[in-house]
């Protein structure tokens, strides 16, 4: 796993984006067509560039307008026939009631929260990468993709939500929240009749995965059993009779790519919804960079006070944090989607 941008700068140019074009869709695209595209990745660069030497009080929506900007280059290049004057105006998110929220006495800043409205960029982003989370298990190449659910019209999530189900937030979320929904862990690869078997370390770096976290990570689950052993929780998932265990019965599977490691993934067991319900990883990172955003441009006092740490500030370092993983994250995983070569590493 290189840099991104390695990959992204060739769909700045338009005579590389039709040649990419022709590859994968058997059939032309234009030269308008192939500007709508460079355009998107060409302002995308230059957005996540000024992030990484902005100041942090404006660094959360310059990373949004650069996820925004490449989410609808990859929709219009993934999707066959998809044009710039088609995409959707809308975000397909909104807040709900975050002056309301943040005017609360003792506010959490991770109780914000946002809805899912009917069109918009990110059903069309979630569209175009299918729904799926692309990842590096034991490797520093793709090597397994897992399809989620699709966004849901008025959906809901809280800033913490979403954040809590980051494995690479963990060593700063849990030293403000005690909620957190992830694990490294996998499944067995053999299980008892009717169930199946999942484990959970109970230690990655300096992070201890409790009871009380794998309980978490099993939740709106049929749990059996959770049984603790010296270096893992072994867990136990029932499985309807004459049914054959599948991704429904188990956590939701995402990749943690530690950011000083050689690009070589874990396997990591995310807590679902209430339902059962999961989105991808991709999906994950629009939404957290949506949050960020919107509370720095439409709440600067709030978002000024959380990183000039006055006040209650405890949520700041995970904040750094996920600013960190949007600008190291999003193109990566753009760059993936796009250049399909790397599926075949």
């Amino acid at each position: 796993m290189g840099d991104p941008w390695e990959v992204l700068i060739n769909y700045e140019s338009n005579e590389l984006v039709r040649r990419r074009y022709k590859e994968i869709h058997n059939r032309e695209a234009n030269a308008a067509h192939a500007l709508e595209i460079s355009a998107s990745f060409s302002q995308g660069a230059a957005y996540f560039s000024s992030a990484k030497n902005a100041d942090r009080v404006v660094r959360p929506l310059l990373l949004y307008y650069g996820v925004l900007s490449l989410a609808r280059g990859t929709a219009i290049f993934l999707r066959r026939g998809i044009r710039e004057a088609s995409l959707s105006p809308a975000h397909g998110l909104s807040t709900v009631n975050w002056g309301q929220t943040l005017a609360q006495s003792n506010s959490d800043i991770g109780d914000i929260r946002i809805r899912v409205t009917k069109d918009g960029s990110i059903h069309e982003f979630a569209e175009a990468t299918g729904n799926q989370t692309l990842m590096r298990i034991s490797k520093s190449a793709i090597n397994q993709t897992s399809t989620h659910d699709t966004l849901v019209n008025n959906q809901e999530f809280t800033l913490s939500d979403i954040l809590s189900r980051f494995p690479e937030l963990m060593q700063q979320y849990i030293r403000w929240r005690s909620d957190g929904r992830c694990a490294i862990g996998g499944v067995e690869e053999s299980s008892p009749a009717g169930s199946v078997i999942i484990r959970i370390n109970k230690k990655w770096g300096t992070f201890s995965a409790n009871h009380d976290l794998v309980k978490r990570v099993v939740e709106h689950l049929d749990v059996l059993s959770i049984q603790e052993a010296p270096d893992f929780w072994h867990v136990s998932i029932g499985v309807p009779l004459g049914e054959v265990a599948s991704e429904r019965n188990i956590p939701g599977h995402w990749d943690y790519v530690p950011s000083d490691g050689f690009g070589i993934g874990f396997s990591c067991l995310v807590g679902r919804y209430p339902g059962g319900w999961l989105g991808s990883k991709p999906v994950a990172l629009f939404l957290l960079a949506y949050i960020l955003g919107m509370l720095a441009r439409y709440f600067p006092s709030q978002w000024t006070s959380l990183v000039r740490n006055y006040g209650n500030d405890a949520a700041s370092p995970t904040l750094l944090s996920a600013m960190d993983t949007i600008e190291r994250q999003f193109p990566q995983t753009i760059a993936d989607f796009l250049d399909r070569s790397a599926l075949n590493s």
